[in-house]
């Protein structure tokens, strides 16, 4: 793929000029058949605690990586037996709204930041997102 970009930018000489390059890719050349369809075969999705979670197929550090897209109350009830198995390593991340996602390489590393999580953002949780009442 590298090679095929890098051909169709040899003659770019000014950034407009990259602006305004049309780039093809044709992964059918560079991506054998057997392979594209085994890659398609691959699950989006699955149920996890009567949801489904969306599976991300990432590269982390060159390797292929399973990444589990959570919940925070998902998150905290997980038990890796709940966990299909993946032909890969598997890593977590937990969206939070408007605050940072939390990333994990482990379920341990996934529990730690968890528990790194502001008390006002816990008690926040568990009142189910509802601001402590005024008395």
């Amino acid at each position: 793929m590298a090679e095929q970009i890098g051909a169709q930018l040899s003659s770019v000489g000014s950034w407009d000029e990259f602006i305004g390059a049309r780039i093809m890719l044709d992964p059918e050349g560079a991506i054998p058949e057997d392979e594209r369809h085994r890659l398609d075969a691959l699950p989006s999705s699955m149920f996890l605690y009567g949801d489904r979670v969306p599976i991300d197929y990432d590269v982390d550090q060159g390797v292929g990586v399973v990444r589990l897209r959570l919940k925070e109350g998902q998150a905290r009830r997980l038990n890796l037996k709940d966990l299909p198995t993946f032909d890969r390593p598997v890593r977590f991340t937990v969206t939070r709204g408007k605050h940072e996602a939390v990333r994990a390489s482990s379920l341990d590393e996934l529990r730690q930041g968890l528990r790194s999580l502001g008390s006002v953002h816990r008690a926040r949780v568990m009142r189910g997102g509802r601001r402590p009442r005024r008395r």
